[in-house]
């Protein structure tokens, strides 16, 4: 029986320990590079030009040039983007503080603006929905704003008019006309902080009314067309938000599975609420998401993402300007990015009109509002 032969292992020097760390060190960059290629940051950044408020207008900042400082105030009373929508050939901006600004798109160049200003009515107050409306007689938009007693820099006092909450501007002749909803007329001590639209005639109302010692809410459902009004319970009016599965839409689910792997963090349970608009509706969709833990967890938030859908496609905007897009029969994201915005700044809103493309940005800091404005662009990549 022979002798099995014993192997010969080679002396393991210092070199040689130093060869391997260093080969394990490229690898591992290697590695990492390619990872890189493949995350999000990746994604190709959409061309266009960030336009930035500035007492009311829309100035276009250079490409390298950061938004300007503006001082903080409650985000109920500065000036931002609060509402987006379409009418006709123009897209319409609520702008907080100080009316309607309208975007006049250009193929393939800067859009120009009309300003519907009106500092009487709109200065401290909260301007929340936009709603287009194509009468017989000629097109509209109807607008809702309120008193913000608590976050507010003056008192309700100060204010040169009283008991505003439903306007509806025309912008063939620029002019504004108040609807005043029975219960207001009835009750001109109560504010309507709270609307919640169903369709473009048929609106959900919350009402408030603060004195030094008592805070009271009643709820009401407003028919435009007919100007009836009747009181409704709070539960109607939480109902009337409509909130859809954010998950019954194969298309919807695979993006917003895609935005919670992005956005999620480790130990808290978010909830996210997407407002999406379409093309052939007046007014947006809005869908959820609770996880399912979300009424046990320890810490909790909620996620508010703005998004449009187009046919059988979604988009979807990220806080940080990543946009997410999925098509019906696939599970592939697409992936691009709007400009990079400094720290503390968030996109908040996205419409699309044809090929053109609006975001809302803004700076954040808890309840306040600093610098703010738009970003403007066309696209080609969405149907």
């Amino acid at each position: 029986m022979p002798k099995p032969i014993k192997p010969h292992l080679p002396q393991i020097t210092p070199a040689a320990v130093l060869l391997i760390v260093l080969t394990l060190v490229a690898l591992t960059a290697l590695s990492a590079c390619r990872t890189e290629r493949s995350e999000p940051e990746q994604a190709k950044i959409i061309s266009g030009t960030r336009y930035q408020l500035q007492s009311g207008r829309f100035t276009p900042l250079p490409e390298a040039r950061e938004p300007s400082l503006t001082p903080l105030q409650p985000w109920t009373v500065q000036e931002r983007v609060s509402d987006l929508v379409t009418l006709g050939e123009r897209v319409y901006l609520g702008v907080n503080g100080h009316g309607i600004a309208e975007l006049i798109p250009v193929a393939d160049g800067e859009p120009g603006f009309n300003y519907f200003y009106d500092p009487l009515i709109f200065r401290y107050r909260t301007l929340t929905t936009l709603i287009p409306e194509q009468r017989p007689e000629e097109v509209s938009l109807l607008c809702h704003l309120y008193f913000n007693g608590l976050l507010n820099v003056v008192s309700e006092a100060e204010l040169k008019l009283q008991g505003i909450s439903l306007l509806r501007l025309i912008p063939s002749s620029g002019i504004y006309a108040f609807l005043t909803p029975p219960y207001q007329e009835e009750h001109p001590e109560w504010e309507a902080v709270g609307f919640v639209p169903v369709t473009p005639q048929d609106f959900y109302l919350q009402w408030k009314y603060s004195d030094r010692n008592r805070t009271l809410f009643s709820y009401s459902r407003f028919d435009l067309a007919g100007l009836k009004e009747e009181e409704v319970g709070a539960l109607a009016y939480r109902r009337s938000y409509g909130f859809e599965d954010a998950r019954q839409t194969d298309t919807l689910r695979v993006v917003l599975d895609e935005a919670r792997r992005l956005l999620d963090a480790p130990g808290i349970s978010t909830a996210y609420q997407l407002h999406i608009r379409s093309d052939d509706r007046p007014l947006m969709q809005r869908y959820e998401y609770h996880p399912d833990d979300f009424t046990s967890a320890e810490e909790i938030r909620l996620q508010t993402l703005s998004g449009v859908c187009r046919g059988e496609f979604y988009l979807l905007l990220l806080p940080d300007g990543l946009l997410l897009q999925g098509s019906s029969g696939s599970r592939q994201i697409q992936r691009f990015r709007l400009p990079p915005l400094p720290e503390g700044f968030v996109y908040t809103d996205l419409l699309l009109h044809e090929r053109n493309l609006v975001a809302g940005w803004e700076q954040t800091a808890f309840t306040q509002v600093g610098a703010a404005g738009i970003f403007f662009a066309t696209i080609a990549f969405f149907p």
